[in-house]
């Protein structure tokens, strides 16, 4: 029996026990399992590693070389063809489409870098005082182009509204902004034209 008068009994000092760092935790990893470290996961490459090219020369050349092995690989089937790197202007599925409806098409409008070179070098050469009639005669033809080169591009402007409407009735595109973009496209060599055609010409779209 504890009396009031007797001392309280020291009391034994309890031992915090210490923390144990968890492990980090990965959400891939199997339960019941350590994460695997990162060298164990990554594969590693078999076969020396190339030194780094000394000259631009070099450089370009390793280039070439890789970029023919890859397209080697590619027609044999061993890696898949590379997607395209398409900016802001040329991304979406409306403006492929209207990629490929102009490309299905042969324009006269594709030839007016042309025209437009021939006459510029026609007239810094002095033709129009040399030859009148041979500056003339071009300069109505260049006149005929360009009158067919505008009905040609009223035509495709009202095909491309059409068809977008139709094919993306809920699109958030700007049809007029469509419009220019296949418009401007068709001005030019269908070999100069970027992204580059992936259809031929009288293809159905």
């Amino acid at each position: 029996m504890k009396m009031p008068w007797s001392k309280p009994e020291p009391v034994e000092a309890q031992s915090t026990p210490r923390a144990i760092p968890a492990e980090p935790f990965d959400p891939t990893a199997p339960k019941g399992k350590p994460t695997p470290k990162r060298r164990d996961v990554q594969p590693r490459r078999s076969g020396p590693v190339a030194p780094p090219p000394k000259t631009g020369k070099e450089a370009r050349a390793r280039m070439r070389e890789q970029a023919k092995t890859r397209k080697e690989d590619v027609k044999a089937g061993r890696v898949a063809p590379a997607e395209p790197v398409m900016t802001k202007r040329d991304a979406g599925p409306e403006r492929a489409f209207v990629r490929n409806l102009v490309d299905s098409k042969r324009s006269v409008a594709s030839f007016f870098p042309l025209f437009a070179v021939v006459l510029l070098v026609l007239y810094f050469t002095g033709m129009q005082q040399r030859n009148v009639q041979v500056y003339n005669v071009f300069t109505y033809i260049w006149l005929i182009v360009f009158v067919v080169i505008i009905v040609e591009s009223l035509l495709l402007a009202r095909r491309i509204g059409k068809a977008v409407r139709e094919r993306f009735p809920k699109t958030k595109e700007r049809v007029r902004s469509l419009i220019f973009y296949g418009v401007m496209r068709a001005l030019m060599f269908r070999k100069g034209r970027y992204p580059k055609p992936v259809v031929k010409v009288g293809d159905s779209i």
